[in-house]
């Protein structure tokens, strides 16, 4: 029978990075986290594995590890997950250190290691969102456009793996109707290797127009009345906000899905345009 994980606290000096880290990784924590530990400690506890009497290996989340020592705690909440096989640790490992140039990131395993993550938050935080943003590294909205891969049928989330759709090409099928118009989206888009602001205007055509006027509205956007410089703005705004936007003739209109997104937009808009984060190229 296999042991349950046991949570515990442990010492900070009793942590050590996973050997199964990337080459050259170091754990540095956040400014905005080491203030989000100072103010309310380490709230989750990190899965560890024993390595020796003395000695657990960080699973996940080094960072917070980083935060805790940098912010002088000597004990750090834990859960030993005694059982677990090296495969199952390397698994946790790569889902959930921090990538690094040199180790490609599978978007969609990365999307179901922050929906797993996120689920796990919500039984602990009122806000899971700015929680997991403080641990990952990772804007909320790169969290927001990365779950919602996971929404999009099978087959485009495999041309995702694959590489031939980015996902910054594929967060716009989100808001296509019907899995068979996701797919036939999808793959014209790969197809014709369009560009991110002519992949976002294919599929509002999906969205608004018949088949036949598909093909000029992707390559002309203002076939459909909305001006090239207008639809270059609305994706700007989309990417910095994680909200789907429109631009009216005297509005401007951003869709959320929850309340944790709207504040997430609130304090967006109070703040300005946020600062350059990992995996803002990728998306």
């Amino acid at each position: 029978m296999a042991t349950p994980p046991v949570t515990t606290t442990l010492s900070s000096d009793a942590l050590v990075v996973s050997p199964r880290a990337p080459a050259g990784f170091s754990p540095a924590s956040s400014a905005e986290l080491r203030r989000h530990v100072a103010a309310h400690g380490v709230v989750v506890p990190l899965p560890v594995r024993r390595l020796s009497d003395h000695t657990h290996e960080i699973l996940a989340y080094p960072q917070v590890w980083d935060a805790a020592r940098a912010c002088a705690l000597p004990a750090v909440p834990v859960t030993v997950m005694e059982g677990l096989s090296d495969a199952e640790a390397q698994v946790l490992v790569a889902q959930h250190y921090p990538a690094t140039a040199a180790v490609p990131v599978d978007p969609i395993a990365q999307a179901q290691a922050f929906k797993s993550e996120l689920e796990r938050l919500r039984k602990t935080s009122p806000r899971p969102y700015r929680l997991l943003s403080a641990l990952t590294g990772y804007r909320r909205t790169y969290l927001s456009h990365a779950i919602r891969l996971l929404t999009l049928p099978l087959e485009v989330q495999r041309l995702i793996r694959s590489g031939a759709l980015r996902p910054r090409h594929a967060r716009c099928l989100v808001t296509v109707p019907g899995t068979e118009a996701q797919i036939a989206c999808a793959r014209e888009i790969v197809e014709r290797r369009l560009s991110a602001p002519q992949a976002e205007a294919l599929a509002r055509a999906y969205r608004a127009a018949p088949r036949a006027e598909r093909t000029r509205a992707a390559m002309s956007p203002g076939a459909h009345g909305k001006d090239p410089d207008i639809v270059r703005l609305e994706q700007k705004l989309a990417e910095l906000t994680g909200c789907p936007t429109e631009i009216g003739p005297r509005s401007i209109t951003f869709r959320f899905t929850s309340l944790d997104e709207l504040d997430g937009l609130l304090r967006r808009v109070r703040s300005g345009s946020p600062s350059k984060v990992p995996g803002e190229d990728f998306w």
